[in-house]
């Protein structure tokens, strides 16, 4: 998936408020009765499992959190691995590059919200607009998605890269095939 690449996409504002208006007038209308939604809620209770299931139902609201921490430790654990087997530190980048994919596509998903009103937020993390993304919805989603590879790697440059992870990048970089991610290896160098 290369966003960069093919796309093209110039929404009025009036379509954007139109679309932001359908959406909450349907979650608005949408709106059920407290007893449905309890009964809702005793289907997923299981009697069986001995520990309280509200901390399990955390854990997956705030999953883009986690992938976040994941992708973090898994790169200062690479970085700080000298006598770990190679084959195993190749299949940890490449799962970590994998996670820089994943935020990636969340963020691009996240850019109109951004772009309309600074903010975003999604499955317990936040972000906002910092800086000048241009005065119309159009310079800022156009500037959101440009800077989109260089945010992602920007948030894990410090936890992964050290001067001995070199060869290990490099290699990776010369066999990835992927635009993006063959960007983000070489945003990673530059920083």
């Amino acid at each position: 998936m290369n966003p960069l690449r093919l796309a093209q996409w110039k929404p009025t504002e009036e379509h954007v408020l139109k679309m932001h208006n359908d959406i909450s007038d349907d979650v608005l209308n949408s709106r059920l009765p407290e007893s449905l939604k309890d009964q809702y809620a005793d289907k997923s209770y299981n009697q069986v499992k001995p520990y309280d299931q509200s901390i399990q139902s955390i854990f997956e609201e705030y999953a883009l959190h986690n992938l976040m921490q994941k992708i973090s430790a898994s790169s200062r654990a690479l970085r700080n691995s000298d006598y770990v087997d190679p084959e195993i530190k190749k299949k940890l980048l490449k799962e970590i590059i994998r996670g820089w994919e994943q935020l990636s596509k969340v963020l691009l998903a996240l850019a109109p919200i951004l772009a309309s009103k600074g903010q975003a937020a999604f499955e317990g993390c936040g972000f906002e607009l910092s800086g000048d993304f241009g005065n119309t919805f159009e310079e800022r989603m156009n500037s959101i998605i440009q800077v989109n590879p260089t945010n992602v790697v920007g948030y894990f440059k410090d936890d992964l890269f050290s001067n001995k992870m070199g060869p290990l990048l490099y290699a990776h970089f010369s066999l990835e095939t992927d635009a993006i991610k063959k960007h983000q290896l070489a945003l990673l160098f530059v920083f």
